[in-house]
């Protein structure tokens, strides 16, 4: 089990205010849960703008595309991007910071207070499949097997705290296997498509509790990435997770998997790394100075394109080892991107949507190219 560690927004303070906004949106329910009464049961708003809702993260749910927010938002479009509507039935209107559909048919979404959401009609209504308050509990039952007397204190100091810590990434292998982590080193693991949630935080060698961003799940190797320069392997199908040393203390808030041998990882201030020996080496691609970046794509051309707060596209042709920098016009800040089916990008953050086609793609990568 973990040790306590500093409270998020104490954290925040450490970092640029530009960057605390997207951090706060994706950890700010880290409050007592009584200042919070019925968000996991009052259904989400549907009628807000788009243009009004802050999304932190896209994914494609086969020829669809679905979007996750602020207050339970979840949004579907049909058409490529070009058109959302709302989901029905949205159980919770807490702030939803992930969404994943291994099948056109079957996806879950994450968000504060522990919610996890399951739908199996391709995102059009949900249901409630497991919450803070359940994970706390599940935390609990497996220190009391332990018979450890700190694991025991730690798991009951979550149950007093109630379902105030959010999950920041879910990933599906297929239907029924697929993890999700987050806030003060939570992960669990489902064997039986979210029916039961088992803790595995004694998987981990995290003893300071720091938070969990992202994971790449290969063939043979798994990589989860965290806060503090947290980067932590598994080459035994997850059976344990050791911390890899990298170059940089601050947070790596994504990570990609270009080939077995070739990651790139980034985050806080803009820092970009490249590895092409498994994580054994590090190079620093991003020179320059930059916003920190929240996420980045590979796509089928084989382009790598990062996206920061400064609402940048960080754009590779030779598979991240240098960048191009491609400053948009009537730019926000950024936190999720996906290629759309015609080759232009779906960017989602603090303004609803922005679609570039492949035209304004390419126009912008010119532009840049020749300054």
């Amino acid at each position: 089990m973990i040790e306590r560690t500093l409270h998020p927004f104490n954290r925040l303070s450490r970092i640029s205010s530009a960057l605390a906004s997207f951090i706060s949106v994706l950890l700010c329910a880290a409050v007592p849960a009584v200042a919070m009464p019925d968000v996991l049961d009052r259904p989400a708003p549907t009628g807000i703008a788009l243009e009004r809702t802050v999304l932190t993260a896209i994914a494609p749910a086969g020829k669809r595309f679905i979007a996750v927010g602020e207050r339970g938002t979840i949004v579907l479009s049909d058409d490529d991007g070009k058109s959302w509507r709302h989901a029905k039935n949205v159980p919770v209107s807490v702030t939803l910071t992930n969404v994943h559909f291994p099948t056109p048919t079957a996806g879950w979404a994450v968000g504060h207070l522990g919610v996890i959401l399951h739908s199996t009609d391709g995102g059009s209504t949900w249901v409630r499949q497991f919450d803070g308050v359940r994970a706390a509990s599940s935390l609990l039952d497996a220190a009391n097997k332990t018979n450890n007397p700190g694991e025991i204190a730690n798991a009951r100091l979550f149950v007093k705290d109630g379902p105030n810590k959010p999950f920041l990434k879910v990933l599906f292998q297929n239907e029924r296997h697929g993890l999700v982590l987050g806030a003060y080193g939570l992960i669990f693991y489902t064997d039986d498509g979210g029916a039961t949630w088992q803790p595995w935080l004694d998987r981990l060698e995290n003893p300071g509790g720091l938070h969990l961003y992202d994971i790449s799940i290969g063939e043979t190797e798994t990589y989860i990435a965290g806060e503090q320069g947290l980067l932590l392997h598994s080459a035994n199908g997850f059976q344990h997770f050791s911390p890899m040393p990298t170059p940089y203390d601050g947070s790596y808030f994504g990570l990609l998997r270009i080939s077995e041998q070739e990651l790139i990882i980034y985050g806080l201030r803009g820092n970009a790394l490249r590895s092409d020996d498994a994580g054994e080496n590090w190079t620093k691609v991003l020179p320059g100075e930059t916003d920190s970046i929240t996420s980045g794509i590979i796509l089928r051309d084989g382009r790598i394109i990062l996206v920061d707060q400064g609402g940048q596209l960080l754009v590779s042709h030779d598979r991240g080892r240098s960048f191009i920098v491609v400053k948009l016009e009537d730019v926000w800040p950024f936190s999720d991107l996906v290629e759309a089916a015609d080759g232009g990008l779906i960017l989602v953050g603090s303004h609803g949507v922005k679609r570039l086609t492949t035209q304004d793609l390419e126009a912008s990568l010119s532009t840049d190219k020749n300054k």
